[in-house]
């Protein structure tokens, strides 16, 4: 997986806890000194960490069952898989353009999501990624496919078209998912781990308040 933009941004991360107390953490969020909350591109990155397994298990494999069952899509037992095939899940930044591909090839699953955080669609951006995917019919002939388009608070494609492929998902499933590991996982994170996800929650709440204010 090409995590190299998220990764420089962990390590700014590691760095900045390293010199810290971790106590002076608690006043402080992360995201805003690295003064990247606005950049969606961050937010990709972010999003394609949290399904990296091979690199981030321990809040991967929790996050992808959570994120599958809002799908409707069974993980197959995921949780209880500690010895993953490292292409069980591919988390893939823009290929062909499209923010975010997220291909599970056990269970012949694929993920399409177009990320948009102030920006809009543009020159038909969305049908364009549809019919990219959909003329892959040897490589993906045997997929599910599962076109999201992910708002702060889960709003419609402008084209009419478009409403008949992609679902609306919103950040605030996001918020929640990380606030429910946050919750009920948190024994099994480390400290590092528990801060970055802490700290992106409250980012994600409150770009997702703001937004319905």
């Amino acid at each position: 997986m090409n995590n190299e933009k998220f990764e420089e941004d962990l390590d700014k991360i590691e760095e900045y806890i390293r010199k810290e107390n971790y106590k002076n953490l608690q006043s402080c969020n992360l995201f805003k000194i690295l003064k990247i909350e606005d950049l969606e591109i961050r937010h990709s990155n972010f999003l394609q960490w949290l399904f990296d397994l091979n690199n981030n298990f321990e809040v991967a494999s929790i996050f992808i069952n959570k994120f599958l069952k809002t799908l409707g899509i069974d993980c197959g037992g995921l949780t209880n898989i500690m010895d993953c095939d490292e292409n069980f899940v591919r988390a893939i930044r823009e290929e062909d353009n499209i923010d975010i591909l997220v291909k599970f090839k056990d269970l012949k699953q694929l993920i399409v999501i177009e990320n948009k955080i102030y920006s809009t669609e543009n020159n038909n951006q969305l049908t364009r990624y549809y019919n990219c995917i959909e003329n892959k019919k040897d490589e993906l002939k045997d997929y599910t496919k599962h076109y999201l388009y992910l708002t702060l608070t889960g709003e419609e494609p402008l084209q009419e078209e478009d409403k008949k492929h992609w679902k609306p998902y919103s950040y605030n499933e996001i918020k929640n998912i990380i606030g429910d590991i946050l919750k009920n996982c948190s024994k099994s994170l480390s400290v590092k781990t528990k801060i970055i996800l802490k700290d992106y929650y409250e980012i994600l709440k409150e770009k997702t308040e703001d937004k319905m204010d």
